[in-house]
């Protein structure tokens, strides 16, 4: 009944790219990855302006396997030109490609020399990855939701706090809608970090929902990244709580 709820989304807004992306991102966290796959493929279609929605189809295709796919709708992403609002969308983009490329390197060591190759090409560093990597976009123009994340020593990384003693980094702000932004360190320190997402400002369309992918590489693998979907709405609790992650 879940999956029904997920997929009638398509039925009701069959041309709507935002609401069959946010499909997308609802049946990645029922582990669906071919229909979530098929519902970014539709949504890019109609909207092949959005980063966030080639994200969710490199993600969809990685955690089906799919490596060569997944790096190819980043590597078709990368290409174009993005409108400013996405800030450093191509960074973002890049450092993903980086984390499928590691994880087909490590699948299938005997093409470690074509991916290679296509890291080079792509202009993305096998060698630079994180301890501890939060990732925001949300599908509403002109909403701003801003991404936080208290370290085990309760400072916060936010947008008016960027980097933090510990290590955490923000990096790609963005105030005019759909992300991505970024808080990420090159090393954890030991506890329990915390991921929010805070509704700065209500645009003239209220609602805004997004997501948040939550990775903690190993050695510059991820096995399984955390996928949280949220919704806010104008009127309630301004900081919404979403997960945390332990080291």
């Amino acid at each position: 009944m879940a999956l029904r709820a997920f997929t009638s989304i398509a039925e009701i807004a069959p041309n709507r790219a935002a609401l069959l992306a946010r499909a997308g991102w609802l049946l990645l966290t029922a582990k669906k990855y071919e229909m979530a796959e098929q519902m970014f493929r539709e949504a890019l279609k109609n909207r092949q302006d959005d980063c966030n929605i080639y994200r969710g189809l490199a993600l969809s295709l990685w955690l089906n396997g799919k490596h060569d796919g997944a790096a190819k709708a980043l590597e078709d992403a990368l290409a174009k030109d993005f409108n400013q609002r996405y800030g450093d969308a191509k960074r973002v983009l890049r450092e993903e490609l980086g984390y499928i490329l590691r994880a087909w390197q490590k699948k299938e060591p005997a093409q470690a020399d074509a991916i290679n190759a296509r890291a080079n090409k792509a202009g993305v560093r096998l060698d630079l990855y994180d301890a501890f990597r939060a990732t925001l976009c949300w599908e509403t123009d002109a909403n701003d939701v801003d991404l936080h994340v208290a370290d085990p020593n309760d400072e916060e990384c936010f947008y008016s706090h960027k980097n933090n003693k510990s290590g955490l980094d923000l990096y790609s702000d963005q105030t005019q809608g759909l992300g991505p932004e970024v808080i990420r360190t090159a090393k954890a320190i030991p506890g329990t970090y915390h991921v929010a997402v805070n509704y700065f400002s209500a645009g003239p369309m209220g609602v805004s929902r997004g997501v948040v992918v939550v990775m903690q590489p190993k050695d510059g693998i991820v096995e399984e990244p955390q996928i949280l979907p949220f919704c806010l709405v104008p009127g309630g609790p301004d900081m919404r709580h979403l997960t945390v992650a332990k080291f």
